[in-house]
C-alpha cells in the first residue's frame, strides 16, 4: 500500500526446553504495550511491542513459524484460540487448567480435534 508504514514484529521466547514428552501450555498476551509468554500458567518471557492491532487492520499471526518462514515449530499444536482482549494472569491459568470456557470474547477457536496431514 501507497504510504503505509513497514509492518514491524515482535517476538517473545523461552530458553526452556520442554521436550520431556508431556504436553505444555503456552499462551501469548499482547495487551498494555507489552507481548508476554506464559508456559504452564508461567510468565516466561515478555517483550515491549509498538503499535495497536485492530479489527480494521490487517495483521499477521504466526503459530509455530518464524514471520520469514525460515524456522518452524517441531511438535504438535492443539486447542488454538485468540480472545478479543487481553486476557488476566488468573485467566491465563485458568485456561491452562480448562476453567475457561469459550466466550463471546473467543474471536477464534481451532480445536484440532480432527486434524489429519500427511507429508
Amino acid at each position: 500500500r501507497e504510504g503505509a508504514a513497514p509492518p514491524r514484529s515482535a517476538s517473545v521466547r523461552t530458553t526452556g526446553a520442554y521436550n520431556d514428552g508431556a504436553w505444555h501450555h503456552l499462551a501469548l498476551r499482547r495487551g498494555d504495550g507489552r507481548l508476554t509468554l506464559f508456559v504452564d500458567g508461567t510468565q516466561v518471557s515478555a517483550a515491549d511491542v509498538p503499535g495497536t492491532v485492530s479489527r480494521n487492520s490487517p495483521f499477521g499471526v504466526h503459530v509455530g513459524q518464524r514471520l520469514d518462514s525460515r524456522a518452524h515449530f517441531t511438535g504438535a499444536i492443539d486447542e488454538v484460540s485468540v480472545y478479543e482482549r487481553a486476557l488476566s494472569d488468573a485467566e491465563v491459568g485458568g485456561l491452562r487448567t480448562g476453567d475457561v470456557p469459550v466466550t463471546r470474547d473467543t474471536v477464534v477457536r481451532l480445536p484440532m480435534d480432527r486434524v489429519r496431514g500427511s507429508n
